[in-house]
């Protein structure tokens, strides 16, 4: 009996080991990954901030220094950086989505249609349905044909038929001719 008790002490004590091992490794995992996604993230702001500086010039306007924006395509390297992320750097773009700067919001729109996949629809959807801006609505469904076709047609037929926008109606059926699958 003792014997068998002391066989049954081993094993729980042995159990209990293997739980904290794992435990551990989970915790060391999950800090890596929150150490990733940080990066991530300071990546992508300085991405956004540089892009974002390459189309200012400083204009001299009634004698003061103003600086005049343009849109400026991001650079080839700048995408390919962002589409290297992946699903992972969705999250991170959509909440540009919700920023006042239409800046930011046109090239996080950009970005998800670089990435394609289907986890950048529904931030998409959102704002092709949605956005107080027809002209954000344009991109959005503009960017949503390169998220895959059966998930992105239902939303731009959505657009086409029920947008309060004629210029957004007439871009979403655009975009249903030229991309749908014949």
């Amino acid at each position: 009996m003792k014997g068998n008790r002391a066989h049954w002490s081993n094993i729980v004590v042995l159990i209990s080991l293997i739980c904290l091992v794992a435990w551990l490794v989970e915790a060391q995992t999950n800090r890596a990954d929150d150490a990733q996604v940080t990066a991530m993230r300071e990546r992508i702001q300085t991405i956004m901030r540089q892009t974002i500086k390459s189309g200012e010039t400083v204009v001299v306007f009634d004698g003061r220094q103003v600086i005049a924006r343009t849109f400026i395509p991001p650079s080839n390297l700048a995408v390919d950086e962002v589409r290297s992320y992946g699903d992972k750097a969705v999250p991170i773009l959509a909440e540009y989505l919700q920023q006042p700067n239409g800046f930011e919001k046109y090239y996080a729109m950009r970005f998800l249609g670089a990435i394609g996949r289907k986890s950048v629809v529904e931030p998409l959807r959102q704002v092709a349905l949605h956005d107080s801006s027809a002209a954000y609505r344009e991109y959005a469904l503009a960017f949503l044909t390169q998220a895959p076709w059966e998930l992105a047609a239902p939303i731009l037929r959505e657009a086409a038929s029920r947008d309060t926008d004629l210029r957004v109606r007439q871009r979403a059926e655009e975009l249903i001719a030229g991309y749908e699958p014949r």
